[in-house]
């Protein structure tokens, strides 16, 4: 979705002072588990304040800056606080030390103003200087991604989960089923043995009701959603192991800790949840993670042992055969059609639009290790990109080889009638691992990859750019697909000119905000266009209930 790089408040805007090292040594005298639960609050308002308008907890907390020292770099946006991975931080760095059970309760300006100034001293260390916004003859787009790593910018957003998440765990269920066959009742059988859920559907709506609490909660001044002992759900989040515990003391926790387990124990034995916008992380590569570590698999798949030979079996048969294609092939009526993979020359998969529009399309399950962000690893990013996508054997090359393939066998491999000099090619590259929708990585890997011969091009039509589509943007606009046949077309196309005309305009001015918006991921940039993820929920859902055969 959508993504904006907004400055957060930072400690040498307000105050003369030296930057302090980064601690939490002001707020160590305060009462460690009413810190939490603030900081928790700020967690989700922050959430839900990325989404709509400030909510009234950050605000307030904002109103404590000083009103005698005023920004040196112009007005401060008091709508924005901070992020959620500068706020982990801060929890981190609180469990670790010894827990303060300080039961003064006259928490007065002075706490805020602690709270305060320790986040704007996070920030400042967290945004530390890019180059961005000064006067610079050229921009890169290592640029850019270091901007989106400190502001922790993917696709892991609450709009991903809200959205499609229940539905892909149905889908991921249904694909099991179809997978185990007879074996699928033994295996759902060892889950819920092990979980103590009655059925695996449960196990969905645990996570349903979750968000449906957390939107009755978010618009409060404080916002907490707590789970007690007694409540169902506190003992199957802990089997579930999406519990940090911190109700004995101090403990050592990192922020990729608290993402993929987003509810934190305190010392008054409830659980705190920490947000919802990685859900559908947890929903997808944690739990496979979680059925693999735990054996659950060991039974119907007893050749898989860790979660690599998982990726490599569900890259092919889920990925691709299961969602890619079944979500593809719905497409097909008269005047479309969708050709598989032979597994010699053939893509993954071919769209033909009125035997004249081509769309080349290779899908790829790649997933980038987590370590690569937590550590704002520039360089891991870009040879995850150049190896998976750009310059190794696969991705763009791979396109280039179907392109030339195309070329030479239209009629007996693709049985296409008309001359290759009237179609028009699309080359397309879905994806599902979601850091490839930050901004910059599409017009990257259309930089540095190799492109095809102008011999090549000059055999067809026109062959556009290479796009990058996330496998979720046809699972939520699959209905609007269906309906146009020429709105994906229109849509890429639409899109590469968008790039083209803005990155013209940043040669011209040198204006940093036209070099960030000519970077704009294609479904970033889709949003809304021709109704794109705009489509009624119940809509989606039902379409992918046809489309997928689900009961």
């Amino acid at each position: 979705m959508l993504h904006s790089f907004s400055p957060a408040p930072i400690f040498t805007q307000f105050y003369n002072d030296p930057l302090p090292v980064i601690g939490v040594a002001l707020l160590e005298k305060w009462n460690r588990d009413y810190v939490l639960r603030l900081l928790i609050s700020l967690k989700l308002a922050t959430q839900h304040s990325s989404t709509t308008e400030a909510h009234e907890l950050i605000t307030k907390l904002l109103n404590f800056l000083p009103n005698d020292k005023p920004s040196k770099y112009g007005p401060v946006d008091r709508s924005i606080l901070t992020n959620k991975t500068v706020i982990l931080k801060i929890i981190c760095d609180l469990l670790a030390i010894p827990a303060n059970k300080n039961i003064d309760t006259d928490l007065g300006n002075a706490f805020y103003q602690d709270v305060l100034v320790t986040i704007l001293i996070y920030n400042e260390h967290q945004f530390q200087n890019t180059g961005i916004g000064k006067v610079k003859q050229n921009l890169a787009h290592a640029d850019i991604w270091k901007i989106g790593f400190m502001q922790n910018l993917n696709a892991e957003n609450e709009g991903t989960y809200r959205r499609i998440g229940g539905i892909k765990q149905l889908l991921y269920l249904q694909f099991l089923k179809s997978e185990f066959g007879d074996a699928y009742e033994e295996f759902e059988k060892g889950v819920v043995e092990y979980t103590g859920f009655p059925s695996m559907q449960d196990i969905i709506l645990l996570f349903v009701n979750l968000v449906v609490e957390y939107d009755r909660v978010v618009k409060r001044s404080v916002p907490l959603v707590v789970i007690g002992p007694t409540d169902n759900s506190y003992s199957l989040l802990h089997k579930l192991e999406l519990v940090v515990d911190a109700s004995s003391g101090s403990i050592r926790a990192e922020v990729p800790q608290l993402v993929t387990a987003p509810f934190l124990k305190l010392m008054d034995n409830k659980i705190y949840l920490l947000g919802t916008s990685d859900f559908d992380l947890i929903t997808t590569k944690s739990w496979d993670f979680y059925l693999v570590k735990n054996k659950l698999f060991q039974k119907v798949l007893p050749k898989v042992g860790d979660i690599h030979a998982l990726k490599g079996e569900w890259g092919k048969k889920y990925y691709e055969s299961f969602l890619g294609l079944k979500i593809l092939k719905s497409l097909e009526k008269n005047g479309i059609r969708v050709l598989e993979s032979d597994d010699k020359n053939l893509p993954d998969a071919t769209i033909i639009v009125n035997e004249k529009d081509v769309y080349v399309i290779e899908m790829k399950s790649n997933a980038m290790d987590h370590k690569v962000t937590s550590a704002q690893d520039i360089s891991g990013f870009r040879r995850f990109i150049d190896d998976k996508f750009a310059t190794g054997s696969k991705g763009v090359p791979q396109l280039n080889r179907n392109i030339e393939f195309l070329s030479k066998n239209a009629d007996t491999a693709y049985g296409l009638k008309k001359p290759t000099k009237k179609l028009r090619v699309f080359p397309v590259i879905i994806y599902t691992e979601p850091h490839l929708t930050k901004q910059a990585v599409n017009d990257y890997i259309n930089t540095v990859a190799p492109t095809i011969s102008a011999e090549l091009a000059n055999c067809f039509h026109s062959v556009e750019k290479v796009t990058l589509i996330p496998m979720d943007f046809f699972l939520d606009n699959i209905g609007l697909l269906q309906k146009d046949r020429h709105v994906l077309r229109n849509l890429i196309r639409k899109y590469h000119l968008f790039v083209s005309r803005t990155k013209d305009s940043y040669a011209k001015t040198n204006r940093h905000f036209d070099y960030f918006a000519a970077m704009v991921s294609f479904e970033s940039w889709s949003v809304g266009k021709d109704g794109m993820y705009r489509e009624d929920q119940m809509v989606v859902f039902d379409t992918l209930r046809k489309i997928f055969e689900l009961k």
